[in-house]
C-alpha cells in the first residue's frame, strides 16, 4: 500500500482522497516499510517501536472513508521516531562496521524482520546484508516522512 503526502484537509472538505492535491512522489510499500521500521526498533528498543506501532493504531481509528490518515503532527513524529535505527543496531551488535549480521544470526533476524531477501539459494555471502538492504526501505520511508513534515503534509494511506 502507498502512502501520500497531502495538504492538510479542509474542515469542509468533503470530496474524495482521490481528489486531494499530492505534493510529494508517492512513497510504495510504505505500510510494509512501516512494519519493518517497527521489528527494527522492536529489537533495540521496544518503547520506541510501541510509540510507532500507537500512532499508527490511532490513525487507523479515525480511518472514517478506509483511508488512513497521519496528521501533520504525527507525520512530524514518524519522522523523528525513524531517527537514529542504524546507530541503535550497531550500538547492539546487531549489524557490525561493514553493516552486514552475523551468519549465525541471519535466519533468527530474518523472522524478526519482514521483507528480507533470505531465499534459499542465495549465498551467504549475500544473506549477511539481507538485513540492511531492508534497513533502506525504512531509510527511504524516514525521507519521505521528513519531507511530508517539512511541507506541512498529512499523509494518507492508499
Amino acid at each position: 500500500m502507498t502512502f501520500y503526502a497531502v495538504r492538510p484537509r479542509r474542515p469542509d472538505f468533503d470530496a474524495d482522497v482521490d481528489d486531494e492535491e499530492v505534493v510529494l512522489t508517492p512513497h510504495c510499500d510504505g505500510w510494509t516499510h512501516l512494519d519493518q521500521a517497527i521489528a527494527f526498533w522492536r529489537l533495540v528498543d521496544p518503547e520506541r517501536a510501541e510509540v510507532i506501532e500507537q500512532l499508527r493504531v490511532d490513525a487507523d481509528l479515525r480511518d472514517p472513508d478506509g483511508h488512513l490518515r497521519f496528521t501533520t503532527h504525527e507525520v512530524a513524529l514518524l519522522a523523528d521516531r525513524l531517527e537514529g535505527i542504524e546507530t541503535a543496531l550497531l550500538a547492539a551488535g546487531i549489524l557490525n562496521s561493514d553493516w552486514q549480521v552475523a551468519p549465525e544470526r541471519v535466519e533468527e533476524l530474518g523472522q524478526a524482520v519482514p521483507g528480507q531477501d533470505l531465499r534459499p539459494n542465495r549465498p551467504m555471502s549475500e544473506k549477511v546484508y539481507a538485513f540492511v538492504e531492508t534497513l533502506g526501505n525504512v531509510w527511504g520511508l524516514r525521507t519521505f516522512l521528513r519531507s511530508a513534515a517539512e511541507q506541512g503534509c498529512e499523509v494518507v494511506h492508499s
